[in-house]
């Protein structure tokens, strides 16, 4: 029986470091999560310079500003807790591969049990690469199978086979992660799901995790200044799949938080608006702003705490913070009567605390709600 009940995907970003830092340690040692890293926005100059230019800013602001942070943020968000590190989305051969010795070197220096993931579609020399470093540092694999890999469970079958033998770790080294990632339709969650269960080897594997992700993909289909839940389906629809009898293995749950799963590199060029995104027991309570006016932050917060779906003070790290701001949303609303024109809105935070904060909710009304019902 695996030790974790959970597996959220995250980025590899400040926010969400920020929200897995915030927990305490039996929340910590519960959790698998998966870090997928990521290329950040241009530097302000190339911004609004051609293709050519930006992605150079881009990979050159990734290995030369945010590279040389991410040791530290893997060991305040985990410590020696184990985690998996996912080099997918960094989508420049040269870049990749730099990203994937620095890390690897320095989690062994900081002594951090570090799982790495591969694709079925990674190329045979990015694969030979990761294995060489597993070899080296004593690291584990994990092999993330897409919903298109589900198509062919036979082929499957052989590709799995491949890469244990390639690897040189058995099975029971290895952790298999089926992400179906937006998929929003009950039938093919199910033909998804069960289709899963017919790997040969399902019983064999170290940990058996299995991903979809239900939050949408763009904050414009909720109207600003309104309260609006969208459901947490991902969530709904893994608790009526494992009800089956015919479940072979229970997998880990896992989801992708409150973003949506398909990483989207231009929406690091756009601030967002401020938009609080609220995990209940199966919704998303989503409050958003308009335009980039932060006083938003303050009066959603006292909203949220005014109303029955807070869950206290005392929850989390997230729901601390929201108190806070909501404590703070009548001396705000005073001094914006009083002064004309546009107001600062001091302490409010920026989009990507506020990040930290709904991750932070979201992970623990997950694990709540996983202990509750085994």
């Amino acid at each position: 029986m695996s030790p974790y009940d959970y597996t959220p995907i995250l980025k590899l970003k400040m926010g969400e470091v920020t929200a897995l830092n915030s927990l305490n340690e039996d929340q910590k040692e519960r959790l698998l999560p998966v870090f997928e890293v990521v290329f950040s926005g241009p530097r302000k100059d190339a911004a609004k310079k051609d293709r050519d230019a930006r992605l150079t800013s881009i990979v050159d602001k990734f290995l030369t500003q945010k590279l040389p942070e991410f040791p530290n943020w893997l060991y305040k968000a985990r410590g020696r807790h184990p985690f998996i590190l996912d080099f997918n989305l960094i989508y420049v051969e040269s870049a990749q591969e730099t990203a994937l010795e620095h890390l690897l070197s320095k989690c062994s220096e900081n002594q951090q049990n570090v799982i790495v993931s591969v694709n079925l579609a990674d190329s045979d020399e990015y694969k030979t690469l990761v294995y060489g470093y597993l070899k080296k540092y004593g690291f584990g694999l994990c092999i993330r199978v897409s919903r298109t890999d589900l198509g062919n469970v036979a082929k499957l079958d052989q590709e799995l086979a491949n890469i244990v033998a390639n690897s040189g770790l058995s099975m029971s080294q290895i952790d298999l992660l089926i992400d179906i990632k937006e998929e929003n339709d009950d039938q093919k969650y199910t033909e998804y799901f069960n289709a899963s269960q017919q790997i040969s080897t399902i019983q064999d594997w170290r940990n058996l995790i299995f991903a979809n992700g239900a939050f949408p993909e763009s904050m414009g289909i909720f109207k600003s200044g309104k309260e609006q839940d969208q459901s947490r389906t991902d969530w709904i629809r893994f608790n009526a799949a494992i009800a089956n009898e015919d479940v072979h293995r229970k997998p880990i749950y896992s989801d992708y938080s409150t973003r949506y799963p398909i990483y989207d590199p231009e929406s690091e060029r756009h601030s967002p608006s401020p938009t609080i995104k609220y995990t209940t027991e199966s919704n998303w309570r989503i409050m958003k702003g308009a335009g980039y006016d932060y006083g938003h932050y303050f009066v959603y917060s006292l909203a949220l705490v005014s109303g029955s779906t807070y869950y206290g003070v005392d929850h989390c790290y997230g729901d601390k913070v929201i108190k806070e701001k909501a404590d703070k949303c009548q001396n705000y609303l005073e001094k914006r009567a009083k002064k004309e024109g546009k107001l600062r809105a001091k302490g409010a935070g920026t989009p990507e605390e506020w990040i930290g904060v709904t991750v932070a909710h979201h992970t623990v009304v997950t694990l709540d709600q996983l202990s509750s019902r085994s």
